[in-house]
């Protein structure tokens, strides 16, 4: 996640986003990844989209509380005040959410070819 967030600052500054935008973006991606870590460690031998699939009674609370806070905190001006935001626009907030779901992808990916390797295993026994 940490190297998500500064490859994402470099996109930031690239596109010549002010300190408060590439802060933004910083912040908006560091969530993002966490939302995805959540939901990727639930369950060590399903995928995120499997692992959903699986009942829990406060996930939906905890993801839609981030998105509630995330989307409080970039649009009202108060609160954009306080953690020294600045408006994104929406292609912005795309760049955030590709780099969240890339930055946990690879561990998705890992626990396919894992599983896979396990099948084959139990095939040659």
């Amino acid at each position: 996640s940490l190297i998500t967030v500064i490859l994402v600052l470099k996109i930031a500054v690239k596109l010549e986003h002010t300190y408060e935008q590439a802060r933004t973006l910083a912040f908006l991606t560091l969530i993002l990844s966490n939302i995805g870590l959540i939901l990727t460690n639930r369950n060590w031998s399903k995928t995120i989209i499997g692992s959903v699939k699986d009942k829990n009674k406060a996930l939906p609370w905890v993801i839609g509380g981030a998105f509630l806070a995330l989307i409080l905190i970039i649009n009202i001006p108060f609160l954009q005040h306080i953690f020294h935001f600045a408006p994104v626009h929406l292609q912005d907030v795309l760049i955030s959410l590709i780099a969240g779901i890339s930055s946990v992808l690879w561990f998705d990916i890992l626990k396919i070819i894992s599983r896979k390797k396990n099948v084959d295993l139990l095939k040659n026994k």
